[in-house]
């Protein structure tokens, strides 16, 4: 049977089916904006040959996600991809101009828990003080569930997390 390739957003996880009958999944990330302010999410330039997908489309550019807004943040997996540490380089700020400017952000790669072989951060910095905190939820192999909401005005800066497990 030659490669098949199923797209379904947003609420569901992308299934592939190769001539081996292996399945395997795009990375899902489902977004969800509690906070008072806008999300901005923009592929992490680190990663330039990064194709990041926003709600099935692709991402060009930062993303404007209002408050109580929800995305899906995925990446296209190949017949031939499977679980890795790094997945993709993405980048959720508190404002457009966070690479020179004011805003702060979150800069994160998402992929497989070498232990667990859930997806969750696997490595992150920030940017500034990001006026938003996130928790992640929901762990699956090619999924997971990551709310925003704002972060206390006294919240000391956050140092980088490591695992989000």
């Amino acid at each position: 049977m030659p490669f098949m390739r199923q797209r379904v957003f947003p609420q569901s996880v992308a299934i592939h089916s190769s001539k081996e009958n292996v399945i395997v999944s795009d990375a899902i990330v489902h977004v969800t904006n509690h906070s008072t302010r806008d999300l901005f999410i923009a592929r992490d330039p680190n990663w330039d040959d990064q194709v990041l997908f926003l709600d099935g489309r692709r991402l060009n550019r930062a993303h404007r996600l209002g408050p109580e807004e929800s995305a899906d943040v995925s990446v296209p997996m190949g017949p031939n991809d499977g679980a890795k540490e790094y997945l993709m380089g993405v980048i959720f700020a508190d404002g457009r101009d966070y690479d020179y400017g004011s805003a702060g952000a979150y800069q994160m790669a998402i992929g497989h828990h070498s232990e667990t072989g859930l997806l969750g951060v696997t490595d992150e910095s920030t940017i500034k003080r990001p006026a938003m905190r996130y928790t992640m939820t929901d762990h699956a192999p090619w999924s997971v569930r990551m709310d925003f909401v704002d972060a206390p005005a006294d919240e000391p800066a956050a140092p980088p997390r490591g695992l989000a497990y």
